[in-house]
């Protein structure tokens, strides 16, 4: 960010009320869990028995207002971990094959 977008902010902020200033927070967490959500899906999509169908089904019926950072972390090391283990049986398949 510039200086000169800084100052932009800055004023725009100088400039909100209070209860529009709560508003935007509000937004701002709703948006942030949003993107956590997208993040986790776009990791569970690459696995390799990933059913997209049932995590629609999982996604449109979940509440992202009760989506917490530890639930989003455990859920994300999950996918990492089977990504982890996924590219480990290749190589092993792989090794076996030559």
């Amino acid at each position: 960010m510039t200086y000169a977008e800084m100052n932009e902010a800055r004023k725009l902020y100088g400039s909100l009320s209070e209860q529009e200033l709560e508003q935007a927070g509000h937004v701002a967490t709703r948006q942030e869990k949003e993107l956590k959500v997208s993040n986790l899906i776009k990791v569970f999509e690459q696995l390799p028995e990933f059913d997209r169908e049932a995590f629609n089904i999982l996604v449109d019926e979940y509440d992202f207002e009760g989506l917490d950072t530890a639930l989003y972390n455990v859920l994300f090391e999950n996918a990492k971990w089977q990504q982890a283990l996924e590219i480990q049986r290749r190589l092993a398949e792989h090794d076996e094959a030559a």
